[in-house]
């Protein structure tokens, strides 16, 4: 009886061995399979992944970085096994029951091996400006990623990313892997920067007869949000400090040796303002086009001459300059004092004249009225003294006197 009921399941054990083959072989293929071909073509969906904006980007990109189809599959063949062999497991206590038990052990065990798949996420601070760019694809989708159109059109405008990823193989096992972003984020500071050339950094230039001097410099730029697809176009990961140190240096550099050198010092010395504010307006323009903003470019200091006698000699001449100002003004104050203090003298002899005038014209007056009243006084007397009126009556020379003849 024994005999037949393990001949009845012998040919039942090895259905389920063979059956559990297949189920790993197929199971786990399959599983391989998908993680050889999962980095091309998750590599050529990035594109079409980024196209999407918003808030539909970070939910179809939280999606792919939690899916896994690898896992999934390993499972169910994991779950398979197990349905073929739990029957078996049931009814066998014995050697062939703890092999069973020991290979569902090794393949549960194995199937936890692979590293689990964590989401990645990017966060973008507020002042910068980011755009997600795919890691995988053809060759003229990788040089598409240069361009200004396609960085606008990709232009994040929220604040956390997650980034889609795969599996890539590590090892011979199939759990020999690890999960990688198939796209990432790129950014660019709007910080504005400011710099100061000085020492060996300053602007070298020569006048007309070459008088060489050198041009202490400030400069300060930015990027604005708008030109900021521009300049990441244009410069990838450099720094704006950096292009403010090279590029824009050697322009400035360029375009006041240009300006400083087609004048002679003296009238150089005269128009430094001038030529630093030509120089900025170009400086601007320039880099405008590339996304950066030049805020403010000038001299700092005036000009240093090289040659130490240069320096000595224009120092003299300005002192001497400054001297004959102080003359001149010392001369030109003193011709005021003069001129003031000569119309002074003449203000106050026109007011004297004046004073004069009118104190005789008022002496005058009163004389002649006093005489009026003395002459009219006199002739009242005369009356009464011979009841007849004098022949004539005059001035006798002296202020207010008469003479009468009364006969």
């Amino acid at each position: 009886m024994t005999t037949s009921v393990s001949g009845a399941q012998k040919p039942r054990l090895w259905l389920r061995v063979a059956a559990t083959v297949i189920v790993c072989v197929v199971g786990f293929g399959a599983a391989r399979l998908f993680n050889i071909a999962a980095g091309p073509v998750e590599g050529a969906l990035a594109p079409a992944q980024l196209g999407q904006q918003g808030e539909a980007a970070n939910v179809l990109s939280r999606g792919l970085a939690q899916t896994d189809v690898q896992g999934t599959i390993t499972n169910l063949t994991v779950l398979a096994v197990v349905l073929i062999w739990a029957q078996y497991g049931w009814r066998w206590v014995s050697a062939k029951g703890v092999a069973a038990a020991l290979l569902l052990a090794t393949t549960l065990v194995s199937s936890g091996c692979s590293p689990y798949k964590v989401e990645q996420f990017v966060e973008i601070e507020d002042h910068e400006t980011a755009f997600l760019v795919p890691m995988e694809g053809g060759q003229e989708q990788q040089e598409a990623l240069n361009s200004r159109e396609f960085l606008e059109k990709n232009f994040l405008s929220i604040k956390r990313v997650t980034l889609p990823l795969r599996a890539k193989k590590t090892g011979r096992m199939y759990w020999d892997m690890e999960w990688i972003p198939t796209a990432r984020v790129v950014k660019t500071s709007r910080t504005p920067v400011h710099r100061e050339w000085t020492g060996n950094m300053s602007l070298t230039a020569q006048s007309r007869e070459g008088t060489k001097f050198r041009l202490d410099s400030v400069i300060a730029a930015g990027i604005l949000e708008e030109d900021a697809a521009l300049f990441r176009s244009n410069y990838k990961d450099v720094p704006l400090g950096q292009i403010l140190d090279t590029n824009v240096r050697g322009f400035a550099q360029g375009k006041v040796a240009e300006l400083f050198g087609n004048l002679p010092l003296e009238e150089a010395q005269r128009k430094k303002v001038e030529i630093f504010d030509a120089a900025e307006a170009a400086t601007i323009e320039e880099f405008k086009k590339f996304g950066v903003t030049v805020m403010y470019f000038g001299n700092r200091g005036g000009l240093n001459y090289v040659n130490p006698k240069v320096q000595a000699s224009v120092d003299q001449k300005f002192l001497e300059a400054v001297k004959q100002q102080i003359e001149t003004k010392k001369l030109v104050a003193q011709q005021i004092r003069n001129q003031t203090q000569r119309e002074t003298a003449e203000a106050q002899a026109k007011a004297a004249n004046v004073l004069q005038t009118a104190a005789e014209a008022l002496e005058f007056t009163t004389g002649l009225e006093i005489a009026k009243m003395r002459a009219q006084a006199r002739l009242d007397m005369a009356k009464k003294i011979s009841g007849t009126l004098p022949e004539m009556v005059l001035p006798d020379g002296n202020a207010g006197k008469l003479l009468l003849n009364v006969k």
